[in-house]
């Protein structure tokens, strides 16, 4: 996948995909990540980074409500990015990371760091809980840059799987030029 534009448009439907075998909906998970309380005025979206993201085994899914989302053919992990434009210019970024994450069930923070990234401020966390019943194992980047804020989200059915998938998530970092 080579040089994808920010597209921006917001749709809300439910989906469903596998994760570890096992079916989940993840509509309140993605509609917490792109903070759409389901309000007649869709946020918008960026329109203006870059995406590369060469990993032959991610394959472009349906991205509901996230800018982007990718698969992992033998993994079922699941990799998002998305973008919200001028809507929380002065929330923190671990506050806004933290309304991303209510709706994961039982979340467990193992580790969160503030760092730099395309010369921004920015949040990663790794984390655990469950969505629907189902463990979820998480790793996120927020920043905010130009009056838009940035999500990138690897999420994975184990501790395991995430370790595996991380060398991929490190990979859409790269390629993401917000």
């Amino acid at each position: 996948m080579n040089g994808i534009k920010g597209e921006g448009k917001t749709k809300f439907f439910p989906r469903s995909f596998k994760i570890g075998g096992q079916i989940c909906t993840v509509t309140a998970f993605l509609a917490v990540l792109s903070s759409c309380s389901f309000a007649p005025t869709p946020i918008p979206k960026s329109k203006d980074y870059d995406l590369n993201l060469k990993s032959q085994e991610w394959k472009s899914i349906d991205p509901d409500s996230s800018d982007h989302a990718f698969e992992n053919s033998s993994t079922h992990s699941i990799m998002l990015v998305n973008s919200q434009c001028e809507k929380y210019e002065s929330s923190s970024l671990d506050k806004l990371n933290s309304g991303m994450m209510s709706g994961i069930d039982n979340l467990q923070v193992i580790n969160k760091e503030s760092t730099k990234f395309a010369s921004r401020d920015a949040l990663l966390m790794q984390a655990k809980g469950s969505l629907d019943g189902v463990p979820v194992f998480l790793k996120t980047l927020t920043l905010r840059k130009d009056r838009c804020l940035y999500d990138l989200v690897l999420i994975a059915n184990s501790q395991d799987t995430l370790k595996k998938d991380d060398s991929a998530f490190e990979e859409l970092l790269k390629g993401f030029s917000p």
